[in-house]
């Protein structure tokens, strides 16, 4: 399991993100390697979940504001993400191999551009709809 951390820049993530990328460039290289054996190889990289090591889990207005940059209006829980890992595990998702499995619903009108915990929590989603906005006049 992996992390969207990955896929922005979170200051305070500066060893965490880096080791999660490199275990995502691991899975695509064990992929091509025990592919011929019939083994797959995936990462799975949650969104906002809930769990002790989130701090959005002790925050609730950064909870609040996060939640309304993901689709379905809520953060992720454990059990979403072990739904993917089972599925990948089974037969149903055996032709899988090698991916990097987003597992976050977002709103990307809002936050296309970064994860919506970043861009919530660095305020760069009212800023960038803003530019947007004065440049389209």
């Amino acid at each position: 399991v992996s992390s969207m951390g990955t896929r922005a820049a979170f200051p305070d993530m500066s060893i965490y993100a880096p080791s999660k990328a490199a275990l995502e460039t691991l899975s695509i290289v064990l992929a091509k390697q025990l592919g011929p054996r019939g083994i797959t190889v995936n990462a799975v990289l949650p969104g906002a979940t809930v769990t002790d090591m989130n701090p959005l889990d002790k925050d609730p207005a950064r909870a609040a504001a996060a939640i309304q940059t993901i689709a379905l209006g809520r953060l992720g829980q454990p059990n979403d993400i072990a739904s993917v890992v089972t599925f990948l595990l089974s037969e149903a998702g055996g032709w899988i191999t090698g991916q990097k499995i987003d597992v976050i619903e977002r709103d990307t009108d809002r936050d296309n551009f970064l994860s919506g915990d970043a861009a919530v929590e660095y305020g760069l989603v009212d800023k960038v709809l803003a530019n947007r906005t004065e440049s389209a006049k």
